[in-house]
């Protein structure tokens, strides 16, 4: 090949590259806007909360209250998820026991079943640490174990578990890795579901998801420099696993 034929190539290669830099800054610049718009947006909704409360304190009391408070609280939780969304990643990064980590995520889900009635069960093999940033990955964890709750009907069963894998390079590169699990026996996903899970605002809640929830977990996978493996059949559940490197 010629070397100016070489030369064309190679600039055409950098180009793109540097588009995709522009490309990068710009989702970046995004995020950051999408945080501290949703910051404001809470602090309009707090209030409006608040106030329902303390005029039903006061005697005030309306069929509407409810509404409105459920309205703000809703609003409230959107910008929630819109901020993890949009700061997720390792930002403080220490060692840690990934099954302290389950624990402390899974006892809340144990004692408030407000929706759905299900089993949670959590089940730990590994005794080795990672490095993270420990509130991302007990979002991370949360938000695993919600999108499980989602998945089933009206009742069922979840397992949330860690162990350890050695991976020969084949499908994961090769090394060791602590692994959590969360499975459920809930409706399972079609092939076309599983390909969009990960992309912001994609729900199949009908009015109950925000669409960001495996969104954020992506992120914050991808922050730690973690695998991700969905198995899923539709009627017959879904297992997320996430891959943490132990460094």
């Amino acid at each position: 090949m010629p070397v100016e034929k070489k030369i064309e190539e190679l600039e055409e290669k950098i180009r793109a590259l540097k588009k995709e830099v522009r490309k990068l800054k710009r989702f970046s610049n995004l995020g950051r806007s999408a945080a501290r718009i949703a910051h404001d947006m809470r602090n309009v909704l707090s209030p409006i909360a608040q106030y329902v409360v303390l005029m039903e304190a006061e005697g005030l009391e309306s069929d509407i209250m409810p509404r409105i408070k459920a309205c703000a609280d809703r609003g409230i939780e959107y910008m929630d998820s819109l901020v993890h969304y949009a700061t997720a990643g390792k930002q403080n990064e220490e060692l840690l026991n990934l099954n302290e980590i389950v624990d402390a995520v899974v006892v809340p889900f144990k004692k408030n079943r407000r929706r759905k009635e299900y089993e949670i069960e959590a089940v730990y093999s590994s005794k080795s640490k990672v490095r993270g940033d420990k509130v991302q990955l007990e979002r991370l964890t949360q938000n695993l174990i919600t999108n499980a709750i989602d998945a089933l009907e009206k009742e069922g069963e979840i397992k949330v578990t860690t162990g350890n894998y050695q991976s020969n390079g084949k499908e994961i590169p090769k090394g060791s890795y602590v692994v959590l699990g969360v499975k459920d026996t809930g409706i399972g996903m079609s092939d076309e579901v599983k390909e969009k899970i990960f992309d912001p605002f994609f729900s199949t809640k009908k009015n109950l998801g925000d669409g960001l929830g495996l969104a954020t977990v992506k992120h914050v996978v991808d922050a730690h420099d973690a695998y991700f493996r969905v198995s899923s059949e539709e009627g017959k559940g879904s297992t997320f696993s996430v891959y943490f490197p132990v460094k």
